[in-house]
């Protein structure tokens, strides 16, 4: 079964954003989109960090509305620049459109997306053995060979794996440390791409999953709803 979607519409328009920075300060700067749905936004060109699921406001022309934060990643500069970041915002209140021109309507999505062997839903061998609960958590993202973490939400967890919530995956294979704050639990693992869903996120297998951080991540699942997630990656 496909899960409905909110189709982003790829525009450039300028927005006001007012809120609280990673750092607890308050801050008010004008941005641009890359693209819009009725679900969410997904901004450029931010000059602070922002803290993953915190509230900001975001204002155009005479409208305004409340969005989550739920990934932020580096954006490209030049180098001696300062930084910048790009922020994917979720809206409260998805019914309600702010903006002056149409959206797209939700579609149903069923991609089923690619895994590690490059076949979409991946082999045998590859599927899911680990039962996948619902989950809202940040995450850091540490690709090997990179030096700025990537910020984002985690969806969904289990001992195996867990699915990262952002538009822009890294490729299939990717090697990277991922720190989830599990609650007030720092988790580690190494880990590895396996499968994209183009504009919502990927799959991350955990490759190396010591039995101290196992054992966090037992404790973890044992007390969250048990609420199996359904839509395929």
């Amino acid at each position: 079964m496909g899960k409905r979607r909110e189709p982003r519409k790829p525009v450039q328009v300028t927005v006001r954003i007012l809120g609280t920075d990673a750092a607890g300060r308050p801050f008010a700067e004008k941005v641009e989109t890359l693209d819009v749905s009725r679900s969410g936004l997904h901004l450029r060109g931010l000059s602070v960090a922002l803290k993953l699921e915190d509230t900001v406001s975001i204002s155009y022309k005479d409208q305004k509305a409340r969005y989550h934060v739920k990934w932020l990643i580096p954006a490209p500069t030049v180098p001696g620049s300062p930084a910048r970041w790009n922020a994917g915002l979720e809206n409260h209140s998805p019914e309600r459109n702010i903006f002056d021109f149409p959206l797209p309507t939700p579609i149903l999505d069923n991609y089923v997306g690619r895994s590690s062997s490059g076949l979409p839903g991946g082999s045998a061998g590859e599927r899911r053995t680990l039962p996948r609960m619902r989950c809202v958590a940040s995450a850091e993202l540490h690709p090997d060979g990179t030096g700025a973490p990537i910020m984002a939400g985690i969806a969904d967890l289990s001992l195996g794996g867990c699915f990262v919530d952002m538009p822009m995956s890294l490729p299939i294979r990717t090697q990277l440390k991922v720190v989830i704050w599990l609650d007030s639990v720092k988790f580690q693992a190494s880990a590895m791409v396996s499968n994209t869903r183009p504009g919502f996120g990927m799959g991350l297998h955990f490759t190396g999953l010591p039995q101290e951080e196992r054992t966090k991540l037992e404790a973890y699942l044992a007390k969250i709803p048990r609420y199996p997630f359904q839509s395929p990656r």
